[in-house]
């Protein structure tokens, strides 16, 4: 059986090679790559809601090259930690607004090498990023869902984590076990400073506060950081892939775009909430 729910009447799904099904009948095709879409059309703001192809192919490049490193090693390990230390043996866990997989795939492999079998699914509202996720590992389920409406039924989930997209608190509560963890991934305070400095006049550093989460409790915080070299051809990658993109001044980012390489602090800030 499959780790998502039917999103109509959150029975368990059976994934089979073309579609998912409910023991209710409703059906699902699964797309070529091996994504589904379980996004009700009630939960659609736009036609084609979630990231651009543009947008995920600029992040999937510079991903891909290895400049976030740290965060993907640090956020694998802190999720192998939380279980260990848990002594679980069945592993069900949701990576929400999981883009292009990237992240998704190292706390996978991680848990694998570890020893344990995860049943693992990434969620996203971009189709296009869910076509690379996918083609990154089979063994890993993705679908098109909203991190609001979670395709999981309740109680059924040990972990979720959560990089750079909105928290949902009531819902991650909805389908955590007692006592499940979610791990939020942030900016940390001076992430992408060297950055700033290029494309602002007062370059300003990032609160490091971590989100409201009723029903859980703070239990950790585990900081991350590295600085990197970014050459040209990838900056305007890194640059996309930020909400500098959307809001910087024109002269900044002419600035930006003119450097043969970026030197850059990158820092990340990695809060585990405990389910009450």
């Amino acid at each position: 059986m499959s780790i998502l729910c039917c999103p109509v009447c959150r029975r368990p799904l059976e994934r089979l090679d073309k579609v998912y099904k409910c023991p209710k009948g409703h059906s699902f095709d699964r797309a070529a790559k091996g994504y589904v879409n379980l996004l009700l059309s009630n939960e659609m703001n736009s036609k084609t809601p979630g990231d651009s192809p543009e947008m995920v192919r600029a992040r999937t490049a510079f991903l891909d090259g290895g400049y976030y490193a740290c965060l993907r090693n640090g956020l694998a390990s802190l999720c192998l930690k939380l279980i260990e230390q848990n002594n679980q043996k069945t592993v069900r866990l949701i990576d929400t607004g999981c883009g292009e997989g990237y992240y998704t795939l190292g706390i996978y492999q991680t848990l694998c090498q570890s020893g344990f079998s995860p049943k693992m699914a990434g969620v996203d509202l971009s189709k296009s990023a869910l076509k690379h996720a996918s083609g990154r590992c089979r063994e890993i389920e993705y679908a098109i869902a909203s991190l609001f409406h979670l395709p999981a039924a309740d109680g059924s989930l040990n972990l979720i984590t959560d990089v750079f997209a909105p928290v949902a608190p009531q819902e991650f509560a909805r389908v955590l076990a007692p006592g499940g963890y979610v791990v939020v991934a942030a900016p940390g305070v001076d992430h992408l400073w060297g950055m700033k400095q290029v494309v602002y006049e007062k370059p300003y550093a990032n609160d490091d506060l971590p989100p409201e989460m009723p029903g859980f409790e703070l239990v950790e915080k585990v900081e991350v950081s590295d600085n990197i070299t970014v050459p040209h051809e990838r900056i305007p990658d890194l640059f996309a892939m930020t909400p500098y993109f959307w809001k910087s001044p024109r002269e900044g980012t002419a600035n930006l775009m003119a450097l043969e390489e970026l030197n850059t602090p990158i820092s990340f800030s990695l809060f585990v909430f405990r389910k009450l």
